[in-house]
């Protein structure tokens, strides 16, 4: 979905300036959250976030997606 800044609130447009880490190997509930309602523009991932490569590739395309179809 494409929208305007001007269609975003405060705490959306702070969203998009946010830069959000997780614990876990995988895309929380939280995260889905805060992706949804603060249209979060960056994720960063750590090591306590990749097991092995096949996990990393997995994760980041579920991250991918959901941002895609949920803001």
């Amino acid at each position: 979905m494409k929208y305007s800044l001007n269609d975003l609130t405060i705490n959306q447009k702070l969203g998009q300036l946010m830069w959000v880490g997780f614990d876990g190997y995988e895309l929380t509930q939280e995260l889905k959250d805060l992706i949804k309602e603060y249209k979060i523009g960056n994720i960063i991932l750590f090591t306590r976030n990749i097991k092995d490569i096949k996990q990393l590739y997995k994760l980041n395309k579920e991250i991918h997606k959901y941002i895609i179809e949920n803001t």
